[in-house]
């Protein structure tokens, strides 16, 4: 099989993917052209580019056979891109909630057949300085008629792959160095505008584990500039910045995982990154469609708001639990959610589509 990638495509979202295909078939048989993708217009400029990418699967003894695919990246489990839905043969999809009804077109909903479900992701750094440079720029011309933003947001979001992302063996790396003995938790997260339901319930995690007395806790709100109804928040506010490679590290030291829905409910990035690290995560129930490999009590343990205090005191005390929950976590990464896993799955959908 031979991948082909529209290099329009927004790559600080798309690395994740682009690795798993790169681990399947080698980075030979994955390649970027413009050509198979002049009849997807991306008509909906910049919401387009930071909504999907798209890439087709070729057999390498008969190039005319090919399936093609979106991986839809919205938060917003009701926003499925139009054009892109029309065109593609599978259209993946992380955030995906069956009950709210969605309309592609006049009078014609969506098929839910043609919808898979993609585990929880995040953004990886994928190539070295040279060759992130290098696709930059080939991209960029190969892409020139069907770039729906400009060469500022290609170039910015190029960089941020590299600068603002560490790769999936860093990952690796801090597995298994959790802080048993100190009870050490750390969080940090952002706060949201308009997410009152989001940003209430990261408060009282926090203050949870402020008033523990065997927790060791370091964290608290990131709270933009432009943030401006900050006075709820102001006593938890974190006043120095994380680098992306500390603030990795911390995760992986910490005890303790929480995650609840973010921005339209949706499964972040931290959720992918909690079960690569083989965390032990809590978690407010999700509001979207659970992932399929993903079990309450096994490896991930969902929780009400009022129960916060009562999960953390319980698992603490419980080191075998802990361990138990961080050996499933990591179980559930290596065979559904991690970037090989994913690809082979998606490749899989395209050998029987071939067939």
């Amino acid at each position: 099989m031979k991948v082909i990638i529209d290099p329009s495509s927004q790559i600080f979202y798309a690395s994740f993917y682009i690795q798993g295909l790169y681990d399947i078939l080698g980075k030979s048989n994955v390649s970027f052209s413009a050509k198979p993708f002049k009849d997807l217009r991306r008509i909906e400029g910049h919401v387009a580019y930071d909504v999907y990418f798209a890439f087709i699967v070729k057999y390498t003894h008969n190039p005319k056979k090919e399936v093609k695919f979106v991986i839809d990246f919205a938060d917003d489990a009701s926003d499925i891109n139009r054009s892109a839905y029309q065109w593609t043969d599978y259209y993946c999809k992380v955030n995906i909630n069956k009950k709210i009804r969605i309309f592609i077109g006049y009078n014609k909903t969506v098929d839910y057949n043609k919808i898979i479900q993609l585990p929880p992701y995040f953004g990886i750094r994928i190539w070295d300085f040279k060759n992130t440079a290098y696709y930059c720029i080939t991209n960029y011309i190969k892409g020139y008629r069907n770039h729906c933003v400009g060469l500022y947001t290609h170039i910015k979001n190029y960089a941020l792959q590299y600068f603002h992302r560490r790769s999936l063996e860093e990952y690796c790396q801090q597995r298994n160095k959790i802080d048993l003995q100190n009870k050490y938790v750390f969080y940090a997260a952002s706060l949201w505008p308009g997410q009152t339901t989001t940003n209430n319930l990261r408060k009282q995690f926090i203050l949870c584990c402020k008033h523990c007395k065997s927790i060791n806790f370091e964290g608290g709100f990131l709270i933009s500039k432009h943030y401006n109804d900050v006075n709820e928040y102001k006593s938890l506010a974190i006043n120095k910045r994380y680098s992306n490679k500390d603030f990795l590290h911390k995760m992986a030291k910490s005890i303790i995982a929480f995650n609840n829905p973010a921005v339209h409910f949706c499964h972040g990035w931290k959720l992918g990154e909690f079960f690569c690290l083989g965390k032990v995560i809590i978690s407010t129930p999700f509001k979207n469609e659970i992932p399929q490999g993903i079990e309450n009590g096994k490896n991930i343990l969902f929780i009400e708001a009022e129960s916060i205090n009562e999960s953390l005191t319980q698992l603490l005390a419980d080191e075998q639990k802990i361990l138990q929950f961080k050996k499933k976590a990591l179980e559930y990464w290596n065979n559904n959610a991690s970037p090989t896993s994913v690809a082979k799955y998606i490749l899989n959908l395209a050998q029987s589509t071939l067939q």
